[in-house]
């Protein structure tokens, strides 16, 4: 669930309003704010809107809160969430974008202002790891210690990580010392900040899998390793049985350490083009930790298929909105 008023206050928004109206100078566009309502006026015509804040929300929670006697000031977005805000009536805070269209009236500005800045212990390796921990896990409260050995990482690294999702009020923490807990707020928005910044693949093989029972390909291709994750549509379809039919490549993780040469010992050739299978390779192993009968979590495999398109990405927000439920 997002959090709500408690982060948005009325300086921001007032700056921000004041913003659009210099902007849209010329439409007539005027704004009478109040604490939780705004009335527009246009010429003769005037709205009234309830104002909805939320920080930090996922994109599905933004489609869920929306409606059109309501304009969303949004702030925290990841860039999954703040695409899906074009489609709803709401103002970025404390820039950004923004869309107020009502019968007569109708602004929109799709331009986000990019904020540059050095994000340390980005979510990405192990530290996605860790973020799959807290996402998998049925505990509810962790402290640093619990996080570590349950993820397989170091204390240094869980605190690291911690300490980023707590700046970014992902987490909310208790006590204070060695009794200090934590837990995350939104799972929604922490998946969405995790498939932003988790980096693509060290390694990535296209290999050609020989198989004449092609009916039975993927549990052919998944019974030639002992160590393996299948990822991707596959394994997302696996937990949201959605498609009838995932079409060529199969992704699958293997270890850093694997040989490559050895595939041919697999019935697998490498290729150029034409491949049925995406072989997956990163230092440390990051996809290990939650696999389990040779399937990545489905938290790993959402984020593997989060920025797809087409059927795959009605998959992905089915999965999604079932995660998160």
């Amino acid at each position: 669930m997002a959090i709500f008023t408690t982060v948005v206050n009325m300086d921001n928004l007032v700056n921000r309003i004041r913003f659009i109206e210099d902007e849209v100078q010329g439409s007539e566009l005027k704004f009478d704010l109040d604490s939780d309502q705004i009335v527009v006026r246009c010429s003769d015509l005037k709205k009234r809107f309830q104002l909805i804040r939320l920080h930090r929300p996922h994109a599905q929670e933004i489609l869920d809160t929306a409606s059109d006697e309501a304009i969303l000031v949004l702030s925290g977005l990841s860039q999954r969430a703040a695409e899906v805000a074009q489609q709803v009536n709401h103002i970025e805070i404390p820039s950004g974008s923004y869309r107020i269209i009502a019968p007569g009236i109708a602004v929109q500005s799709k331009v986000r202002t990019k904020i540059v800045e050095a994000r340390k212990n980005r979510l990405q390796g192990l530290s996605g790891t860790i973020v799959e921990t807290l996402l998998t896990s049925s505990r509810e409260y962790w402290s640093i210690h619990e996080l570590a050995s349950e993820s397989g990482t170091s204390t240094a690294l869980a605190h690291r990580v911690l300490e980023r999702l707590e700046s970014e009020q992902l987490v909310w923490s208790s006590g204070s010392g060695r009794f200090k807990t934590r837990k995350v707020l939104n799972k929604g928005s922490l998946a969405e900040l995790w498939a932003e910044e988790e980096k693509s693949p060290k390694n990535l093989t296209k290999g050609y899998f020989y198989i004449a029972d092609t009916e039975n390909f993927i549990r052919e291709l998944l019974s030639k390793f002992i160590n393996v994750g299948l990822t991707g549509a596959h394994a997302a379809n696996t937990y949201q049985p959605f498609l009838t039919r995932v079409n060529a490549p199969a992704r699958i993780w293997i270890p850093y350490d694997f040989a490559m040469h050895q595939l041919t010992g697999y019935h697998i050739s490498q290729v150029e083009e034409g491949h049925n299978v995406e072989i997956l390779q990163s230092p440390d192993d990051p996809w290990c930790r939650w696999s389990e009968n040779k399937i990545v979590s489905p938290w790993r495999a959402w984020v593997d298929i989060s920025k797809s398109s087409g059927r795959t990405q009605e998959l992905a927000q089915m999965l999604l909105k079932g995660l998160i439920r």
